[in-house]
């Protein structure tokens, strides 16, 4: 046998001549190196790991400094589940052998188990440095995978690159690929790598469950509810598939068959937090918003923390003027949340309502600092100075807004038409008209224009 190396998985019958030959080797020369190590690999290979524990530690008292044999006896130790000794043993392989790829490897794998990720990647990545083109990448592979536990997507897709590059048809990593990439929402490159997949014989459940979402996330309705039908096919007990597929239903208006896979989610799992909320959005949809609050509250009643419920919830609560309770709502997806200016700006319109001006603008600073790039902040705090008669600022917090956004005014046509009276808006457009601001006048047009439009709907998903 090779010094050094795993087994090879040789039949019984040779592996009991290597046996006898060793020991009796042993017999004669007791410190015979290669008779001790030949002999614990025989016991590795026949799954006695006591034996080859106790001959391949004989092996590393006859001669310390021979990486292989610290280094087999690491994985004896790790088939046993003795991961911390077997940790130590290949530190001591690397330490003699800088460079021994499989220590490396071995290493990279176990604290990626025990979720030292960073250690993980360091060895990893010596082990494909010291190997980079291996009959089978095994290394990259895992690399990959670590990459992705740590949420470095980008640096996972480039190992599965690098996988793929020396096994091209290989299906489990192109289905790798394609997840990592529909983690990243690179929906085109998700979508391609998936469908590779398939071609290369991994036509698995995942794959086509990954492939929906792709497709889902490009609106390409049709195909998304394609892949996510032949994925129940395939897997009919995952209530996300049926989740999703109501998904893919309910955008291109095939309302019943959405309500259907839906409820196929929760007999599967009556707890799919998703689908009691979708599921109340189809009531709300119809007007039944004492039907959707009920499903909301159903879903809270599973997670408390479902921050789309409390969303929907509010919204609904301010439609009915209860603007404690709405402001109890989105205060928690505050909490929940810290860092979403959006529900900042939605708890300034509401303080807003309140008359609680001082808090409103203060909201809207915050939502600003939060997303300096959204229109839907100044919109907010325009509002507040048009409350407080200084034209002027609220003319030009409007004008920012909408240079910031052409349709912060359009996203938020509810709070407009509803929160902000015809005599403030004709107020504003005085001043606009007085002070030949033109930029003003653009900014009071668009607003004018948006309080036009149809009354408030129910929230929606």
């Amino acid at each position: 046998m090779t010094e050094g190396q795993p087994p090879m998985h040789m039949p019984r019958e040779e592996l009991e001549k290597i046996i006898a030959k060793c020991q009796a080797d042993l017999k004669k020369n007791p410190r015979n190196f290669a008779a001790r190590h030949d002999l614990g690999v025989a016991f590795l290979e026949l799954r006695d790991f006591d034996a080859a524990i106790e001959n391949l530690g004989a092996a590393t008292q006859v001669d310390p400094r021979n990486p292989g044999a610290w280094y087999l006896l690491g994985i004896a130790h790790a088939e046993k589940l003795d991961l911390d000794k077997a940790i130590d043993l290949w530190k001591q392989t690397v330490k003699l052998n800088p460079r021994h790829a499989g220590a490396h490897h071995f290493l990279g794998k176990v604290y990626a188990l025990k979720g030292m990720l960073d250690a993980a990647v360091f060895h990893l990545r010596k082990n494909v440095e010291i190997q980079p083109e291996p009959r089978y990448p095994l290394g990259h592979i895992y690399l990959g995978e670590v990459y992705l536990a740590k949420g470095e997507r980008d640096k996972a897709a480039e190992a599965w690159q690098e996988a793929l590059r020396i096994d091209p048809a290989n299906g489990r990593l192109r289905a790798n690929l394609g997840g990592a990439y529909l983690d990243s929402r690179d929906y085109p490159k998700a979508i391609e790598q998936c469908m590779r997949a398939i071609e290369a014989g991994e036509d698995t459940p995942t794959v086509h469950y990954n492939l929906g979402l792709a497709f889902l996330g490009l609106r390409r309705l049709p195909e998304a509810a394609k892949e996510l039908e032949r994925c129940a096919e395939l897997e009919p007990g995952d209530p996300r598939t049926y989740v999703n597929l109501g998904e893919a239903y309910a955008l291109q208006g095939e309302t019943d068959k959405a309500r259907s896979a839906w409820e196929k989610s929760l007999e599967l799992d009556p707890k799919q937090t998703d689908a009691i909320f979708d599921l109340g959005v189809l009531l709300a949809d119809t007007g039944d918003l004492d039907g959707a609050m009920s499903r909301w509250q159903q879903a809270l009643q599973v997670d408390p923390e479902y921050k789309r419920a409390l969303v929907n919830l509010g919204a609904v609560k301010i439609m009915r003027e209860d603007f404690d309770g709405a402001l109890a709502d989105w205060q928690r997806v505050a909490e929940l949340d810290p860092a979403s200016a959006d529900i900042h700006v939605q708890l300034g319109q509401l303080r807003f309502r309140r008359g609680e001006l001082a808090l409103a603008l203060a909201k809207a600073e915050q939502a600003s600092a939060l997303d300096p790039a959204s229109g839907r902040p100044k919109l907010l705090a325009g509002a507040v100075k048009l409350r407080e008669g200084d034209y002027k600022e609220a003319a030009a917090s409007w004008h920012a807004a909408l240079q910031l956004d052409p349709n912060a005014a359009l996203g938020d046509s509810g709070f407009i038409r509803t929160a902000l009276s015809q005599e403030e808006i004709g107020k504003l457009a005085e001043h606009a008209r007085r002070s030949r601001d033109k930029a003003a006048t653009d900014a009071v047009n668009t607003v004018k224009s948006v309080r036009s439009l149809s009354s408030d709907k129910a929230p929606r998903r």
